[in-house]
């Protein structure tokens, strides 16, 4: 009789090479097929300031040496809203 994994039998899911899926290599599989991306449902909101400033055409290290106000300007000529950036 099959179990549910047997299906997975000499495929890179066995682990080992016996030609059975144990119960370790079953929670890889189930890992595998089922854990949550966490990137996946990223959104605008989910992104962090330096992946907003590459998109928005700024350079990290450059925003970094920036005082206060050229921060404030760099933002607002790239047509984002400063804010929206609780600190920068």
């Amino acid at each position: 009789m099959f179990g549910p994994f047997d299906f997975f039998n000499n495929t890179p899911f066995d682990l080992n090479d016996d030609g059975k899926i144990d119960p370790s290599e079953q929670a890889f599989i189930m890992d595998a097929l089922y854990s949550d991306d966490e990137d996946a449902d990223m959104d605008d909101d989910d992104m962090g300031l330096e992946d907003t400033l590459i998109e928005a055409g700024i350079d990290a290290d450059e925003f970094e040496s920036m005082d206060y106000i050229e921060k404030y300007q760099a933002l607002e000529d790239a047509g984002l809203d400063p804010g929206d950036f609780e600190d920068f």
